[in-house]
């Protein structure tokens, strides 16, 4: 299995971090949002992801940051406010933030693969020098995560002609999980890497799959319709999808599971299914003459007998 790392050369440097994974087929939806809340100060943040064997595909998501999606990302009502034109949002406990986008070109790492740094410079106000907020808040989309990393299939290993028409996957999304890392790595991970305050990770997929869910910090919402859409770029034809919410608070790691069983189908599949039930129906319109003609071979010999 395979594991995000995520560290800020700065102890005590990010606040929350949030996880959305998109996996929806109906709406053609696969990919991986993250958001970083974290302090208005200067230091970089080093994010390394499943390899996928090409360059990193990401989206800066700051521009989409509109209407009530602070709202639903947060999952609470944000307030906001205008310093220097500059919009200033503010969460529970008093906590204010600037949104800040990213330069994507920039915090791909060239050198090492499938790995994103994003350099964090102090905002201050101009008149008086001082921080715009506390915090800032990234939020950029990885267009080409790897899903088959965090995302198992497992085919039924019954041989019964029902099962083959359903399937089951396991996600197992892992942050910063030491265990598959190499000792040393994970040495100098362990002693430079600080708590986070939460974690937060979604799992949003179609509202048609059976999904089961462990843990007492696991909520399900549907998703609100057509606030998302100009978020997900989604055109006029939708479909409605479940969001999945899973938490860890004040921790450095986090493993999120979670499984699902779903309906497949294939042309295979209909195309055997079609003659399945092409032979019964014969079947069963011959079996009437059949047992008639059984009848009266059986009558002719007694009677004969």
């Amino acid at each position: 299995m395979n594991t995000l790392t995520i560290i800020a050369e700065k102890r005590d440097s990010i606040k929350q971090m949030h996880f959305n994974l998109w996996d929806s087929k109906r709406n053609n939806l696969h990919f991986l949002d993250i958001g970083i809340l974290c302090k208005n100060d200067t230091f970089n943040i080093k994010i390394g992801l499943p390899k996928c064997g090409n360059s990193l595909d990401i989206e800066d998501l700051s521009s989409k940051f509109i209407d009530n999606i602070p709202n639903a990302i947060f999952n609470s009502s944000i307030d906001i406010e205008e310093t220097n034109r500059i919009r200033v949002f503010k969460i529970e406990n008093n906590v204010k933030f600037v949104l800040s986008p990213i330069d994507t070109d920039k915090c791909v790492n060239k050198e090492i693969q499938n790995e994103i740094c994003i350099s964090v410079e102090k905002q201050m106000l101009p008149q008086n020098n001082v921080p715009i907020a506390e915090y800032r808040y990234y939020r950029f989309r990885i267009k080409n995560f790897a899903l088959n990393k965090v995302i198992i299939e497992v085919d039924s290993k019954s041989k019964s002609f029902e099962s083959s028409f359903s399937s089951c996957k396991v996600i197992d999304f892992r942050i910063n999980d030491l265990k598959l890392l190499p000792v040393v790595d994970a040495q100098k991970f362990a002693s430079s890497s600080d708590k986070f305050e939460k974690i937060h990770f979604l799992y949003i997929t179609d509202i048609n799959e059976d999904v089961q869910l462990s843990g007492s910090d696991c909520t399900s919402r549907f998703l609100e319709r057509d606030l998302w859409n100009n978020y997900l770029d989604l055109s006029e034809q939708k479909f409605d999808m479940i969001a999945y919410h899973l938490r860890k608070e004040k921790s450095l790691d986090a493993n999120f599971l979670i499984k699902c069983n779903y309906n497949k189908t294939s042309i295979w599949h209909l195309v055997v299914y079609a003659i399945v039930v092409i032979i019964l129906a014969v079947i069963a319109n011959h079996l009437p003459s059949f047992f008639k003609f059984v009848w009266n071979i059986s009558r002719a010999v007694f009677v004969k007998g």
